[in-house]
């Protein structure tokens, strides 16, 4: 029996490990090879029994830490698993970990910036596929109500790149529906102040943020650079009619009447605003003309003949010799009270009338039902 000296026997150790080095990078190789071509096979066949034996082949070479930080290892573990997150989206297959997050992982040990130049075709490809894989999850998270992950979703497909989806409307419209609103608002005043982005729901959605806010300034901004910006939109115009008679500002609605009328010339409400807003603003005419229109609409419009009796009521009262004006105030006003007969503003104005006119009979009529309704 031969005995080895003590340095032999280093030596062999160490070619022993030499050899099962090589031979353990020979079998990585051959994996990493066989991953390639059966990805190829699958890129052209699109059989996902070659897309399965790929990720087998990936697995089996990144066995080892040496293995995960290859380049060559990570490059195919991330196409194929990107691929898996999108062909597999509904997730038949057992994985590890989700596919989306192994890609994740593979792309993130990419560093080599040669290499990834070299071969960016691929890289490209990982990409999209992982845009691909969170626009799907976040669609479902859409689909099911789950605003908070489909949000989260949206932000990594906007992380990962906009030239291959555009998704700041979602993650406006997710910010303001999470509750993150000075996300939302930002994101809003981005898409609102370009004129290639903005459109009239943005408008809309950034002034329903303010009016919760209860920020009336911002909220009437957005809503006038939303008409300039969309001239022809009947609904911002609409909007901005609505707001300023809430609160009071009749001069401001003046000069919007003209389009709106031409958008809807039958809504009887705007004939009621625009009534309302030009007697305001000192054109009586225009008031008549509106509230004549109402009644023409609806014969049974309080509204229009309580508003026209009342313009004739106090052009009477500067004229009280004037019998026409009388006359037709008086016939606008008990029209309105036969319509609405407890309506007080109708019977006081009558009262007004009668006792300006110097007709005792009805006055106290009047002054009755009035007093009635009070006691009620």
């Amino acid at each position: 029996m031969v005995k080895m000296t003590k340095s032999k026997s280093w030596t062999y150790v160490l070619l022993s490990v030499s050899l099962l080095m090589i031979s353990m990078a020979g079998y990585a190789q051959s994996n990493l090879k066989e991953g390639n071509n059966n990805y190829a096979l699958y890129s052209r066949s699109g059989d996902i029994k070659q897309l399965e034996a790929a990720r087998k082949f990936s697995d089996a070479a990144y066995k080892t830490r040496r293995d995960s930080l290859g380049f060559r290892n990570n490059l195919l573990r991330a196409l194929v698993y990107s691929t898996l997150a999108v062909v597999d989206s509904t997730r038949k297959y057992s994985y590890p970990e989700d596919p989306l997050d192994i890609a994740h992982a593979a792309m993130s040990r990419l560093k080599d910036k040669q290499l990834l130049f070299d071969n960016e075709p691929e890289i490209n490809h990982i990409t999209q596929h992982l845009a691909n894989g969170h626009m799907i999850k976040a669609n479902r998270a859409l689909a099911q109500g789950e605003a908070e992950e489909a949000y989260k979703q949206f932000k990594k497909v906007d992380s990962i790149g906009g030239k291959f989806y555009d998704v700041r409307h979602n993650l406006a419209v997710l910010s303001a529906a999470i509750g993150n609103e000075d996300e939302a608002v930002a994101r809003f005043l981005a898409l609102t102040g370009n004129t290639r982005t903005t459109k009239p729901e943005y408008i809309h959605a950034l002034a329903d943020i303010y009016v919760k806010r209860n920020d009336q300034q911002r909220m009437f901004e957005t809503l006038i650079l939303g008409q300039k910006q969309f001239p022809k939109n009947k609904d911002i115009l609409f909007r901005m009619i609505n707001e300023y008679n809430r609160i009071g500002a009749y001069d401001a609605i003046v000069p919007l009447l003209d389009q709106a009328f031409r958008f809807d010339p039958d809504n009887l409400e705007l004939y009621y605003i625009a009534g309302y807003a030009y007697d305001v603003s000192g054109q009586v005419n225009d008031a008549k003309e509106c509230y004549e229109k109402a009644i023409t609409l609806d014969h049974n419009s309080f509204q229009g003949n309580f508003g026209l009796g009342l313009i004739y009521l106090r052009e009477y009262l500067k004229k009280p010799t004037d019998r026409a004006l009388q006359r037709n105030a008086e016939s606008f006003l008990l029209r309105a009270n036969q319509i609405r007969p407890a309506a007080v503003n109708a019977l006081k104005s009558l009262s007004v009338l009668y006792e300006t006119k110097g007709d005792i009979i009805q006055l106290e009529r009047v002054n009755n039902t009035l007093e009635q309704l009070t006691l009620n």
